[in-house]
């Protein structure tokens, strides 16, 4: 039976890094592919940038003999981040492909500390507001959050759930901005890999961008006396309820007049009376005769009608809708338009 995989929330991170250590792979005589390990290193020095170190970090790829990364050198790798099911023990999974060899460590100087691009999709699970001393020593309140993530681990053939510290720093308003990250919501967040937090075992990363998946609330409706800004005299769009509903109201009796072949074909459209919503309500089966069919009459009383072929066909549309009918329900429509948008 086949291995039925959850939604992935992966975790990436872009590596400029050395490769230190390669680990042997027993392999069947003549037999290149295989699961090739190397131990290479992620430089990270905290928050305040005064914690200078290498994290370890096991690169794996199943690949063949000439295409692994080779000990001794500094490559270009991007990474996809797995955990042990077992351990709190991470992989990072590369393609070849996609990694570039930059040259031998003598002759590649460059540094990497706290610049290391990184990028999560997951679920918050926990929340806390902190303080915290920057590099220039001002204490700051800071939101630290939990995101997690999970990735399909190739050796354990499973997928396994592992967490991500995410700190964001206030912008503007920090309750508005803080707000944002509620426990289950779906978020996707990036920004510079900084950390190793050796309690949780969990990597640490500063928020530069950030983006809401699900969990958004409500748009609120403010309501303005002001009618008269950013509102078009021949068409107005405008959005309601929460089922996201689009309706056009014309102003003119020309709507077509000053706009594009496409925007007068959308409004004629939009013009196009739908169905009647005079429709009555038949109650049992008792109600129903499959050979009539129900009007509604001046003083609101229902008629059957016999249908026939003979009967010609009336059209009462342009008697319920009037000019003034019209023009006043755009008025209603363009106060509320413009409570919406202002």
């Amino acid at each position: 039976m086949a291995n039925i995989r959850k939604p992935t929330h992966g975790f990436e991170i872009v590596l400029f890094s050395q490769v230190f250590e390669e680990y042997p792979v027993d392999l069947p005589p003549g037999q290149m592919y295989g699961n090739y390990r190397c131990l290479a290193g992620v430089p990270v020095s905290g928050i305040s940038n005064d914690d200078a170190k290498e994290v370890e970090l096991q690169l794996f790829s199943n690949t063949s003999r000439s295409n692994a990364l080779k000990a001794g050198g500094k490559y270009y790798v991007p990474v996809r981040i797995a955990k042990s099911a077992n351990e709190d023990t991470y992989l990072g999974i590369y393609s070849p492909q996609y990694t570039t060899y930059l040259g031998p460590t003598s002759n590649i100087t460059f540094n990497f500390t706290n610049k290391l691009h990184s990028s999560g999709f997951g679920v918050i699970v926990s929340r806390q507001e902190k303080v915290l001393s920057f590099g220039n020593n001002n204490a700051e309140a800071v939101l630290s959050f939990h995101i997690c993530h999970n990735e399909w681990n190739p050796e354990e053939r499973q997928q396994v759930n592992f967490e991500v510290t995410y700190i964001a720093r206030k912008k503007g308003n920090s309750n508005s901005y803080f707000g944002l990250f509620q426990i289950g919501r779906e978020v996707a967040a990036s920004g510079p890999l900084i950390d190793w937090d050796e309690e949780t075992s969990t990597w640490v990363v500063l928020v530069t961008g950030m983006s809401l998946s699900a969990g958004q609330p409500s748009a609120k409706i403010f309501q303005s006396n002001d009618q008269s800004q950013g509102l078009e005299k021949n068409a107005v769009r405008r959005v309601v309820t929460k089922k996201e509903k689009v309706e056009h109201s014309v102003m003119d009796r020309n709507p077509s007049k000053g706009l594009t072949e496409g925007q007068a074909k959308v409004i004629n459209q939009c013009q196009e009376p739908g169905p009647s919503e005079e429709t009555p309500i038949i109650k049992s089966e008792k109600d129903f005769n499959p050979n009539t069919f129900h009007r509604e009459n001046e003083e609101g009383e229902i008629d059957e009608v016999c249908m026939s072929k003979e009967e010609p066909f009336v059209n009462t549309y342009g008697k319920k809708r009037t000019y003034k009918s019209i023009l006043s329900d755009s008025r209603k429509r363009l106060k509320l338009t413009n409570a919406l948008y202002h």
